[in-house]
């Protein structure tokens, strides 16, 4: 259900279409409308933007690093159950360090 309310918003806000589907009626087929691909666009420009202010304080070689790490990070959380949490697949484990104990 909460896919559906999902598309209904998008639709609401003119950004995707739906229809029945012409091969199959119980499927919804849905398109991006011209609104929804220049909402998109007019994200990846924001979105590119906001990356460079970011990380401008950053050399090219650190800034390249840092966007490994992140690369990272986003294939380990892809290993998701699909309910939103992370299998075991050893990320975001608490580091112990040698004399530090944590409560």
């Amino acid at each position: 259900q909460t896919m559906i309310k999902q598309i209904a918003l998008l639709e609401s806000k003119g950004l995707i279409a739906r229809e029945v589907s012409k091969g199959n009626k119980r499927l919804l087929e849905l398109s991006l409308t011209p609104t929804g691909a220049a909402t998109i666009e007019q994200l990846r420009k924001d979105t590119h933007a906001l990356e460079l202010e970011l990380l401008s304080p950053l050399e090219p070689a650190e800034q390249a690093e840092l966007r490994g790490y992140l690369f990272r990070l986003l294939d380990a959380l892809s290993t998701t159950d699909g309910e939103g949490e992370i299998e075991e697949a050893g990320v975001f484990v608490e580091e112990r360090r040698p004399g530090v104990q944590r409560g």
